[in-house]
């Protein structure tokens, strides 16, 4: 392996540099007036790519402001779902309170209803009682004054 003298060597390396002279030389590379208008175009793609980016930001900070307006609603809106729920509850309990109350006044005018049968009969009990009996004149019944002397 170590047959290579260093003027071997020496060739060697100079042929490599000869060859990789010439493979440079065969493609030259663009023009400087293709790689004007390659600078060019880039310069372009930059550009929009800043408005654009400029653009994404705008929407960026507007989405943002929007997204805060939306979470003060949403927050406000639960709020008044708490409120709402809370009317509710009171809207069914004054309900079931009148029910209760209801019944009770029904039951009430029923009972009113009753004693006011009980007492008719009662006076018509009464009162076929004293036509029954003779009523006795005297003069407190009979309308003369009674004096006394």
């Amino acid at each position: 392996m170590n047959d290579f003298n260093p003027s071997n060597r020496n060739l060697l390396i100079a042929i490599a540099v000869t060859l990789g002279i010439w493979g440079c030389a065969q493609n030259p590379g663009p023009s400087p007036k293709a790689q004007a208008e390659k600078i060019k175009t880039l310069e372009e793609r930059l550009s929009k790519m800043e408005e654009e980016h400029q653009i994404l930001l705008t929407t960026r900070d507007q989405m943002k402001s929007r997204i805060s307006a939306l979470e003060e609603d949403r927050t406000a809106l639960e709020k008044k779902l708490a409120h709402h729920k809370e009317v509710v509850q009171e809207r069914d309990d004054l309900k079931a309170l009148a029910e209760v109350r209801t019944s009770e006044r029904d039951a009430s005018q029923l009972r009113c209803e009753l004693f006011k049968k009980g007492l008719q009969e009662l006076l018509g009990q009464d009162e076929s009682m004293i036509s029954t009996t003779k009523p006795s004149t005297s003069r407190a019944t009979a309308g003369i004054p009674f004096t006394s002397k």
